[in-house]
């Protein structure tokens, strides 16, 4: 039961289980030495280090906002948040839940009352504890709308529609009339550059991004995307609401799917790709497990549903100038949304799943996708491979000027993606594995799979410096 939820990556979970059971043949001394022993072992090791320097120290200092413009208050009173489906009815709830009054708008009403029953719903569950009048307080703080006249006044607007240019473009020109002297708009967008959105605003110094995960009330990382125009003044402001709400900001500078965006992408298609070269999909979300992953690469796909992929790959296109036409991961996702399995939402998609949308398992079909069985497979290559494929990722986005520093690499990965926190993030895992070895053995797989796994300029400097990424 342990190596099911641990998949092996956890050592102090087996620890924990290993002391229990031979302190119970042992007097209480010795039975502490034991515990005494292990918990050593576990304190002095790499992973505790590592653990210990991101999940509390780079923590710590990315909630501080450490080496960022600063203000003491936000002076939010007023917040609109555009959109009402799962995210915006999520961003609507945790405004409301720090005492702001929050507008939330949508076109139909339909979309308005899905909003509102996603809000009561998480009133009900995470606000029980509350008094019934307290919990009518917070619900009173939100209104729906269908006008935007009702937005005058407004301080902050949060976009949260769907990821099109012209549609965010078209939103934000309609929007800015109405709002207060000095209000910031900021985008939830999870990959179109800042830059590029702030274009149909009157001041775009006072334009950012402001991208929340989902479930937005329970996952704690805000990504603040700096555009080019945006002012110290629009950042710190937002760095102190983030605090606000409850948020853990990390900052990034603008460019196609900023850090979080990338990074994901790259661990999902890895997926994907190897699925389509023929490697056992069960074996495939068990290296992603065994890596220590939060959840395994195909199983999220689905989450966020391959429709989505699709359409994201496509948009990457247009602003990056890339293509897939010959990547076989993006041929299988492809195949899969036009055979009607777009993800969890349609009920179908690498996983099957009941009339609930329970997980069942993985689709039988699965495996008749790919090639046959290659002859270097297993968890223990897959799992690198998974990792490798995101550390080059990461690198890439040093090269970019998009990531600022190792820190906020780590802890955005942790956070936000549910990155291995037994390895303290990406760049300390690099830090683990030797820089020189790292550039050489992925110069090895980018000759036998791709450029994606290319070492990076960043990366070969680095390694050629001998300089580790973290001291000890």
């Amino acid at each position: 039961m342990l190596y099911k939820k641990t998949a092996g990556a956890y050592p102090a979970a087996e620890a924990a289980l290993s002391v229990v059971q031979a302190g119970l043949r042992l007097t209480f001394d010795r039975a502490i030495e034991v515990e005494a022993r292990a918990f050593a072992r576990l304190a002095t090791s790499d992973g505790a280090k590592d653990m210990i320097r991101t999940l509390f120290f780079h923590r710590q200092a990315a909630a501080r906002g450490d080496g960022l413009p600063q203000v003491a208050e936000h002076g939010f009173t007023q917040v609109a948040v555009l959109g009402a489906g799962m995210m915006g009815a999520g961003l609507a709830y945790v405004c409301a839940k720090a005492g702001l009054k929050v507008l939330l708008k949508d076109i139909s009403n339909e979309a308005l009352e899905r909003g509102m029953a996603h809000i009561d719903a998480q009133i009900a569950r995470r606000d029980k504890h509350r008094s019934e009048a307290a919990r009518a307080e917070l619900r009173g703080r939100i209104t729906p709308t269908l006008k935007v006249e009702d937005l005058a006044g407004t301080d902050l607007v949060i976009e949260a529609v769907f990821e099109s240019l012209e549609l965010k473009h078209r939103v934000t020109k309609e929007v800015l009339p109405q709002l207060a002297e000095g209000a910031i708009f900021a985008s939830n967008t999870s990959a179109i550059p800042i830059t590029a959105l702030a274009e149909a605003a009157t001041h775009p110094d006072r334009f950012i991004g402001l991208h929340f995960f989902s479930p937005v009330e329970q996952m704690p990382l805000l990504e603040i995307i700096r555009g080019e125009s945006t002012s110290d003044a629009t950042l710190a402001r937002c760095l102190a609401f983030s605090r606000a709400i409850g948020k853990l900001p990390v900052v990034v500078n603008d460019g196609y799917g900023f850090f979080t965006s990338n990074v994901f992408t790259s661990y999902i298609l890895e997926g994907a790709r190897m699925v389509a070269e023929g490697h056992d999909p069960a074996v495939v979300e068990w290296a992603g497990k065994s890596a220590g992953m939060a959840v395994p690469p195909l199983q999220v796909f689905d989450e966020v549903t391959l429709e989505l992929g699709r359409k994201a790959l496509v948009q990457a296109a247009s602003f990056q100038g890339k293509t897939f036409t010959d990547d076989a991961g993006v041929s299988l996702v492809m195949s899969l949304v036009e055979g009607g399995r777009p993800g969890r939402a349609g009920g179908a998609g690498f996983y099957d799943y009941d009339a609930k949308g329970k997980r069942i398992g993985l689709w039988s079909g699965l495996r008749e996708l790919g090639g046959a069985t290659p002859s270097k497979t297993g968890v223990a290559v897959l799992s690198r491979r998974l990792m490798l494929a995101q550390v080059a990722e990461v690198a890439r986005l040093f090269d970019r000027g998009i990531v600022r520093t190792p820190a906020d690499a780590d802890v955005m990965a942790v956070f936000g993606l549910g990155f291995a926190p037994n390895t303290g993030g990406p760049v300390a895992w690099m830090n683990r594995q030797g820089l020189p070895e790292l550039v050489a053995e992925l110069d090895l797989l980018a000759t036998q799979y791709g450029e994606r796994y290319a070492p990076s300029p960043w990366l070969r400097a680095k390694a050629e410096a001998g300089v580790p990424l973290y001291s000890q």
